[in-house]
Order: structure tokens, then C-alpha cells, then sequence
């Protein structure tokens, strides 16, 4: 997120607004993939958080987007000669 590069996945990606994770637990976040333990804790986070979303639903249905590899390019996002 942080390139230049302006393409329509980063577009869509930028028009998601963040939720307000502490990035002093990045390592905890992290640790959460491999404990299900953690990840209740951080079940419990993700849902105070999106206590504060004013439109849960549609910020949902944009992350299933992504995770359902729905975001679509336009080759105009791509230089001659670059493709990854």
C-alpha cells in the first residue's frame, strides 16, 4: 500500500478504510495464525472494532472481494512491459 504504482486493486484497496489495530501487537496479530486461542482474542478485537464501522455490511462485502479474488485490472493499470 505504500508503492506509487496506481492500479485498480490499489485503488479498491485504498477506498477500504482501516480498522484501528494497535501496531505496537503486530506480533500478536501475528501469532494469532498458528493459536486458536489467540484468535478468539482477536475475534473479540475485530468485533469492537467494527462496533465503530458505520456500514459493517458493505465493508465486509468489499473485503469478501479480495478474498475471493474479485477485483478486476484494467490493462491500462499496466506499462508496456510490466505484468506480475
Amino acid at each position: 500500500m505504500n508503492g506509487h504504482k496506481t492500479t485498480s486493486e490499489w485503488k479498491f484497496l485504498k477506498e477500504i478504510d482501516p480498522l484501528e489495530f494497535d501496531p505496537g501487537l503486530l506480533s500478536e496479530y501475528l501469532e494469532s495464525f498458528s493459536s486458536d486461542t489467540k484468535k478468539i482474542a482477536l475475534l473479540e478485537e475485530l468485533n469492537e472494532h467494527y462496533r465503530h464501522v458505520e456500514n459493517p455490511a458493505e465493508r465486509i462485502s468489499m473485503m469478501e472481494m479480495i478474498g475471493q479474488g474479485l477485483i478486476f485490472y484494467d490493462e491500462s493499470d499496466f506499462e508496456e512491459g510490466e505484468a506480475d
